[in-house]
């Protein structure tokens, strides 16, 4: 073989795999594959068919059946699906942890917002409730001190009775036709004080002509006087039993049955306030009957 013809080879051997075949005394035997077709050997760029060598050897070059391999090389192990998944899975789990954890303190901060809200709101309301507007507990409270309150108009005596002058009237908004019903139920008031005061300060004067001079107030006291000359506990059990009345604690008697002059007297006195309020509501509703008792320019009131 000559030189240039192993050059030959070697260069076609650099550029793709070439299977030769050795021919002998025209007998070919095939290392690996079948003979090249003239299409074979010429896609490959090669010449075609047989050429002879001096001392009778024939040489064949034959391209192989497909072109080298293009697998990409390998990146090195892969992370196993379960471990990555477990990773992310992980990740996802602490950030839902640190909202959920967000979400309790938002939640908790709330909770106290709406407490000092409301804390706010029953503070205002109570600033708001006026100081006789007493409800169950308030006079159950009272009950245990032994204690009484009320406010009811002022009582004068009947032959004068009691005018709202035209600045008083101006001051509570009211006309002069509102200052004759204002007018007419405070001497209605005073009325029913003096019915369930007269007969008890009679009882204890004997004599009608004095308990009429004395009026009202001062019969309450001679009342009150002639109850503790018996009993130095009068004053405190008759508040006690009164307020037991109010705060549902205690059945009101009926009439002729009260437990002694004082509770009678009581009882009138803290339930009069809300008597005038009910007679001014049917002329003027309630929310204008209950401002007009909160601010009646004379009253007389216990605490």
């Amino acid at each position: 073989m000559k030189l240039r013809d192993w050059a030959l080879v070697a260069g076609g051997a650099a550029l793709a795999t070439v299977a030769v075949v050795a021919v002998y005394e025209g007998k070919s035997r095939s290392a690996g594959a079948e003979p090249s077709t003239e299409r074979g050997a010429a896609h490959a760029g090669l010449p075609v068919g047989n050429q002879r060598e001096p001392g009778g050897i024939d040489r064949v070059e034959m391209p192989l059946a497909g072109p080298p391999s293009t697998a990409k090389p390998s990146a090195g192990p892969q992370e196993p699906t379960e471990r990555r998944i477990a990773s992310q899975l992980a990740i996802v789990n602490g950030k839902l942890e640190a909202v959920q954890l967000e979400k309790r303190k938002l939640e908790e901060q709330l909770r106290g917002m709406k407490e000092e809200l409301a804390q706010g709101a029953d503070s205002e309301a109570a600033a708001r409730r006026d100081e006789f507007d007493l409800d169950r507990e308030d006079w159950k409270k009272l009950a245990a001190e032994g204690r009484i309150k009320y406010r009811i108009p002022c009582i004068v005596p009947s032959e004068l009775g009691y005018t709202t002058s035209p600045a008083q009237l101006d001051h509570m908004g009211l006309s002069p036709d509102d200052g004759k019903t204002l007018d007419e139920a405070h001497r209605r008031s005073n009325a029913r004080i003096w019915a369930t005061v007269r007969p008890w300060c009679l009882k204890a004067v004997k004599d009608a002509s004095v308990v009429d001079r004395l009026g009202a107030m001062a019969c309450i006291r001679v009342t009150e006087q002639d109850a503790v000359a018996n009993d130095r506990m009068a004053v405190w059990d008759a508040h006690r039993q009164v307020a037991e009345v109010h705060a549902g604690l205690r059945p009101s008697p009926a009439a002729g049955q009260a437990p002694s002059p004082l509770f009678e007297v009581y009882l009138a006195l803290t339930s009069e306030g809300q008597q005038f309020e009910a007679e001014l509501a049917e002329s003027f509703g309630p929310e204008e009957a209950k401002r007009l008792t909160q601010s009646l320019s004379c009253s007389a009131s216990a605490r």
